[in-house]
């Protein structure tokens, strides 16, 4: 054996060795063009091949176990891609016990391995390890690949029951569409549909009729766009540009929104931190907005090919210098297609680098505080030997939704979108969204207002109302969230939103909230109380639970910005016990707040606590929901 051979290989392919390329040198034109998808000398044409095919066919009629010259024709159907004759032919070489069996065995295991037979692919390569043993750096080699191998046969011993469902009629046409983004709500549909080798966006609007499709006349251009990612409500969408004269690199991204006349704004480049003289491409923005995961070959921080990068925003709007994600995620070979599911903490991306059934694999993460872990195949029929795209997971995490030109067993000549529906061990946390609508209570004129949501773990996702007052999020229905809406000059609102006990199918929170003044009140007026709703005790107690401490600093914040106004914190409780001492609760509880608030540095003099027990219900006090309702801490505005 020639132990100076070189034995390259990506994923699966070993060369150099064993693939045998028989074709020999033929003067030509100079005007014959290389045949790129053949592994033939450029100057060997598919006819030549061919003649010489049928001469080795005629001369092994008559010595039919002449191993060279089958060795020789097994060469040329490889390089003519006839894996069929090519390997019917190295089994008979095989048979015959030729003395170079070796490059047989390897031959056969990579053509096993092309046409999805891993099982005889692994077969091979273990016969041919064992040819080779006295090699070493073959057998480190060969043992990567059998590793491989093995992993696909485990992996597809056990595939996952999916029955693939097509989208919308009007959506799947018979041009190709693929790469669909939905907002929170799924009423609207951003997606990419490709027709005479044009790729072009469009959306989607859920209608009572169905699904109304228009292109996006301001994005669309001779170019093609593509690789996007729209913000929950709608209102943002981030795409890729190639080719643009006046661009970064070869693919950009860019942005535009959604203008209150309806229209989209004309978009621009993201700029010089995102995009770089490299490519950079399919973006993920998080259910916040305030996170955005793409795809970039940049080579300063890389660890090799496409890696996944994240940029956060600043508080200024601006987007900070992307981050790498890592060696969990990123390898030597391509991530692409980042997907941020809206809990905020499971990324879905397609990978060549990792173990894969075939060229692009779907993996998964999950973060844990500031890191990602448990890097996990999406198992087969998701994966699968062909090439997997990018894959989007629907808000309480039980469908998913990807282009494939195979539907029902048969070969289309074009890409649909379908869902299916996501096994059990690939599901993020489920969540569902709330969507409001913020107005002034006086004049009913809509409000841009700050937005937060706080999770049970401490962390706060920060956003403004749209031009028209709403605002679209997504919450966890497996842990409770504190919501607060606040605008300089009013009073905040605060609300508990809890599904620790549901797994799925919560109905989304619409809510429509007014917001009154606090600078504006007349001494006669009497304005309605706000119910504190992120103030909480220990049972039986007036002792303030942690969790309280974000709506004390709201109310501290309050208090601030408007030092003309002073407060009354009204302490309730629920009709169990005795009435004296839910009384004096109430009042314990109503002083608790207000010695927060003397802690932090409000004077005790704009600030009157009062206690009224059971008094004032607005429940009904004979189920557990009311009798939770009843025990309350309000707020009044008072001059």
């Amino acid at each position: 054996m020639n132990k100076s051979c070189q034995f390259p290989f990506t994923g699966l392919i070993l060369s150099c060795l064993f693939i045998i390329s028989c074709a020999t040198p033929e003067p030509t034109s100079r005007g014959s063009r290389p045949n790129h998808e053949s592994s033939a000398p450029a100057y060997v044409t598919d006819e030549v091949l061919a003649r010489k095919i049928q001469r080795l066919e005629a001369e092994l009629v008559t010595k039919p176990n002449d191993t060279i010259k089958l060795v020789q024709l097994a060469g040329m159907y490889i390089d003519l891609n006839d894996n069929k004759n090519a390997l019917l032919t190295l089994e008979k070489v095989k048979a015959l016990n030729y003395q170079t069996t070796p490059k047989v065995y390897a031959s056969l295991g990579q053509l096993y391995n092309k046409g999805g037979e891993f099982i005889k692919a692994s077969e091979n390569y273990k016969l041919f390890r064992i040819l080779v043993k006295d090699n070493a750096s073959l057998v480190q080699k060969t043992d990567v690949i059998i590793k491989q191998l093995d992993f696909k046969i485990k992996t597809l011993e056990s595939p996952y029951a999916i029955t693939l469902t097509p989208l919308s009629s009007n959506i799947n046409t018979g041009a190709s569409e693929y790469l669909s983004q939905f907002t929170l709500d799924a009423e609207q549909i951003i997606f990419t549909r490709r027709f005479n080798n044009q790729e072009d966006l469009f959306l989607a609007k859920k209608t009572v009729e169905g699904y109304k499709i228009t292109p996006l006349e301001v994005v669309n251009t001779p170019l093609n766009e593509g690789a996007h990612t729209i913000s929950a409500d709608g209102s943002t969408l981030i795409f890729t540009h190639c080719n643009e004269k006046f661009g970064y690199g070869g693919c950009d991204l860019y942005s535009t929104k959604l203008l209150s006349n309806g229209e989209w704004k004309q978009p621009t480049n993201m700029g010089a931190k995102i995009n770089t003289r490299h490519w950079e491409a399919q973006p993920s923005l998080s259910a916040d907005g305030n996170t955005l995961y793409f795809s970039s070959k940049r080579t300063q921080g890389s660890i090799g090919g496409a890696d996944i990068w994240v940029s956060r925003k600043s508080p200024d709007g601006t987007w900070n210098t992307p981050i790498n994600l890592g060696k969990t995620i990123n390898t030597r070979g391509n991530e692409e297609s980042p997907f941020l599911h809206a809990d905020g903490k499971t990324l879905y991306f397609r990978t060549n680098g990792h173990a894969t059934l075939g060229e692009f694999d779907l993996y998964m993460s999950t973060k844990k505080e500031d890191s990602w872990v448990d890097i996990k195949h999406l198992g087969s029929p998701i994966n699968t030997p062909g090439n997997d795209g990018a894959l989007v997971v629907s808000l309480d995490g039980l469908k998913g939704f990807y282009a494939t030109d195979n539907y029902e067993g048969r070969k289309q000549d074009h890409l649909d979108i379908f869902e299916f529906e996501i096994p059990e061990d690939f599901r993020p946390q489920p969540m569902t969204y709330i969507k409001g609508r913020v107005t002034d209570t006086g004049t009913k004129l809509p409000l841009q207002a700050q937005v937060s949501i706080t999770n049970a773990a401490g962390t706060t996702s920060d956003f403004k109302t749209n031009f028209n007052g709403e605002f679209l999020t997504a919450i966890p229905i497996r842990e409770p969230s504190q919501l607060h809406i606040s605008c300089a000059g009013y009073v905040f609102f605060s609300e508990y939103i809890a599904y620790e006990d549901v797994r799925h199918g919560v109905d989304p929170i619409i809510i429509d909230i007014t917001l009154q003044k606090a600078t504006s009140l007349k001494a006669e007026d009497t304005p309605p109380a706000v119910i504190l709703r992120n103030i909480f005790f220990e049972s039986g107690s007036a002792k303030l639970l942690s969790a309280s401490q974000e709506e004390i600093t709201y109310l501290y914040d309050l208090l601030i910005d408007n030092p003309i106004i002073n407060i009354q914190l009204t302490g309730h409780t629920d009709n169990v016990g005795r009435t004296s001492d839910n009384l004096n609760l109430s009042q314990n509880r109503a002083d608790s707040v207000k010695a927060a608030l003397i802690k932090r540095g409000i004077s005790p003099s704009r600030i009157k606590a009062l206690g009224l027990g059971e008094s004032v219900p607005i429940a009904n006090n004979d189920t557990p929901e009311g009798r939770t309702q009843n025990r309350r801490t309000e707020l009044l505005i008072i001059n």
